[in-house]
This record gives structure tokens, C-alpha cells and sequence, in this order.
């Protein structure tokens, strides 16, 4: 009871009373006996059929048996002393916030691993970089779900919007981190398919062009070849033809129109914008066995004649994890870029692009986040006006 004096009662009523109730429970079975006698004995006297007199004072002598051990039968239990006082043992608050503190910081903490051992996403573009031990050479937004669906590229259709300034950006990071290593042919591959890496190859390639650079764009993801979409070149010749010796390089090679507004397409003759030059090499027929195809000494004289031909020779390579071919290709080309997408890279696969990069005897030039929001990559929003010249000299923060 929550009452000191009735708490204190109840104690003392309690153990006047236990005895007397342990005492009921060890007699009940003599209890019943006797009475189970003395109903005979009754029974016996109302008959009219006369039993033996010894019968009689048999089961008479039996009751006073019976009645004599009932009375002796006592309880081992007594009251010692009357309760006097009550101490308050529950709820204790104190004792019971501190256990409830403690075990609450220690299933917390519980979950807490737990939750980061079976949560394998990627949080942040910094993660990335300190797993891959690569820099951040740009933040990719998504282009517009209109351009997207149309499979056209924003360097090309928009290149006054902030999607396009995200790769002149890439251009700007790529130029000055390729200033000491001079690498003329660079590849760009992905962890896994879906992050991007086509659609930021070919965005690169035409902001190069437009910077001045002489670029050759070179499709060599044979799994799932997709340059010829962007550029319009479906059903053209392309790499594998020139590696059967089927036609030249120079037939194979698709000059590219990069001028504002446009669709990339193939034109007679070398076009340009400013000083710049693209040139689109198809991917072609699709061999029966890519991975081997990559490793072929025809295919290392094409990227020999390519890379005396242009000053960047870009190269849109399979993922890294799913088939060995961008690793075997790795030791034809002079550095490579890898491009991440937040939504799709997992931590185990990073750690395994990691690995792959480490066996790769190519430059590493750094990463690239696609798929970031709109605005938010480097925070233009409405910064520039958008009929001004698009600013070439910022870095990556």
C-alpha cells in the first residue's frame, strides 16, 4: 500500500492469519477422514440391519483417532513481531531513469552498428573520394527529363543552361589536373551500368570541342554500345569494322556538328566550332567476345592512329565490375576517369572499384558525381545572365 500505517497493518494481519491458513491446509486431510467416519458411524446407527458391536466401536475408535491427530496437527509457522514501520521499496525514480539510461545508451548503440553495418549507401561525394583516394573533378546534374527522353545531349541542345556549365566545369577541373600528366587518351568507366557514363562522356567531349580541343569520341563499351544514339549515327560503320579491315578509319570516323540548338549529326567534312573539332568513332558490330577483342593488337594500333589524329582521344568504356573488359583496356589508354552516382554506388562496390583501380596501370585524373540536383552542384541557380559567356576559369570547391 502506498500508506506507511496501512501498509504496516496489512503486514501484521497477514501474518496472524498465515498460520492459522497453513494450519487449514495440513489438517484438511484428516479433516476429511474423520468426517468420512463419522458418516459411517451414522449410517451404521440408522440401518436396522444390526452389525457386529465390534464393527461399530472399531470405526468409533478410529473417529477419536482421527480427531486427536487433527487437534495435535499444528503449523510450523507463527507471527514473530508486529510490523511496526514501512519503508517505501517501489517505484524507486531514480534508480529506475538511471537503468532505463543505461540500457537505453546501449540498445541505442546496439542499433546504431547494426544500422551501419547493413546500410551500405553512399552519403556524400567526400565519401567517395577518401574510398576511391580520387579527387572530385565535377558535380553532374540530371538533364532535363525533356532532353532525357529525346536522348539528347544539353552541351548540344541547351548550352547556355546550368547543366552544360557542369561540364565545362569537368572540362576546366580535367584540363588542370591532365597539365602534368599529358595524357592524350582517356578513359571513362563506372562502377556499375545506370550511373551516367556515356552521357557525361559525350557532353565532355563536345564542351572540349567547343573549348578548342581537336577531340575523337570513341565508343568501345561493346556490351551496350549507345554514342550512335546521341549523334545520330545508327547503322554507320564503326570501330569493329575498321578492326576487320571491312573500311578505313577515315570512312569510319563521323565529324560531328556542335553548333548551338542543334542535334549532333554527321556532316561532309570536319566541322568546328571556334577552333575545336568532334569526331564520333561507333562502336560497330558487336564481336562474340568483348572481352577478348579489347586486348587485340589491331585495337591498340586504333588508338595509336586515333591519338596521333586529335589532341583527346575520350573513350566510353564497360563498368568495371560486371566484366573485365574496361580493365583489360586500361593498359591501352594513358588515364582514366570513373563516374559514381550516389543512387546506385554502394559502399562494398567501392571498395571493390578501389581494388581494380589499384591493379590499373593508367593515370587516375579523378571522379565524377552524376545525377545531382539541379542547382545545387556548384549553386549557380541564376547566377549568370544566360545570354553572357559562360565563365572557363572557375575550379571545382
Amino acid at each position: 500500500d502506498g500508506d506507511p500505517a496501512v501498509a504496516s497493518r496489512l503486514a501484521t494481519a497477514f501474518g496472524r492469519e498465515f498460520p492459522k491458513y497453513r494450519h487449514q491446509l495440513n489438517t484438511a486431510s484428516l479433516r476429511r477422514a474423520r468426517n468420512d467416519v463419522e458418516a459411517r458411524i451414522r449410517e451404521l446407527q440408522a440401518s436396522t440391519d444390526r452389525r457386529s458391536p465390534q464393527y461399530a466401536r472399531t470405526l468409533i475408535d478410529k473417529a477419536e483417532q482421527l480427531r486427536t491427530f487433527e487437534a495435535l496437527e499444528g503449523s510450523n509457522a507463527f507471527l514473530l513481531r508486529a510490523a511496526t514501520g514501512a519503508v517505501k521499496i517501489q517505484p524507486r525514480p531514480l534508480r529506475s531513469a538511471a537503468l532505463g539510461l543505461i540500457l537505453g545508451a546501449f540498445l541505442g548503440l546496439g542499433l546504431a552498428l547494426l544500422w551501419e553495418v547493413l546500410d551500405t549507401r553512399v552519403r556524400s561525394a567526400e565519401e567517395i573520394g577518401d574510398r576511391l583516394k580520387l579527387p572530385l573533378l565535377a558535380r553532374v546534374p540530371e538533364p532535363p527529363r525533356q532532353l532525357a527522353r529525346q536522348n539528347r545531349l544539353v552541351m548540344v541542345a541547351d548550352p547556355r543552361s546550368s547543366q552544360a556549365e557542369a561540364f565545362r566545369m569537368l572540362r576546366t577541373n580535367l584540363e588542370f589536373v591532365n597539365l602534368e600528366r599529358e595524357a592524350r587518351t582517356i578513359m571513362i568507366t563506372s562502377a556499375v551500368e545506370r550511373e551516367g557514363k556515356s552521357t557525361t562522356i559525350a557532353n565532355l567531349a563536345v564542351a572540349l570541342a567547343k573549348g578548342g580541343r581537336r577531340v575523337v569520341l570513341v565508343d568501345l563499351d561493346l556490351r551496350r554500345p549507345f554514342l550512335d544514339v546521341f549523334f545520330g549515327l545508327q547503322g554507320r560503320p564503326g570501330l569493329t569494322d575498321v578492326a576487320l579491315g571491312r573500311v578505313s578509319l577515315e570512312d569510319a570516323i563521323a565529324p560531328i556538328s556542335i553548333a548551338e540548338g542543334g542535334r549532333g549529326g554527321a556532316r561532309n567534312g570536319h566541322v568546328s566550332t571556334m577552333d575545336g573539332v568532334l569526331e564520333v568513332l561507333p562502336s560497330g558490330p558487336i564481336p562474340p567476345d568483348p572481352g577478348d577483342f579489347m586486348g587485340t593488337r589491331r585495337l591498340q594500333d586504333i588508338l595509336a592512329l586515333l591519338g596521333e589524329r586529335a589532341d583527346l582521344v575520350l573513350i566510353d568504356a564497360p563498368p568495371l565490375l560486371h566484366v573485365g573488359d574496361a580493365l583489360a583496356l586500361s593498359a591501352h589508354v594513358d588515364a582514366l576517369l570513373v563516374v559514381t552516382r550516389l543512387s546506385v554506388v554502394r559502399t562494398p562496390m567501392l571498395a571493390e572499384v578501389q581494388r581494380l583501380l589499384d591493379s590499373c596501370a593508367a593515370s587516375k585524373l579523378g571522379f565524377v558525381e552524376t545525377g545531382t540536383e539541379q542547382g545545387a552542384a556548384y549553386g549557380y541557380g541564376s547566377y549568370y545572365h544566360p545570354t553572357e559567356r559562360q565563365p572557363e576559369s572557375e575550379l571545382v570547391a
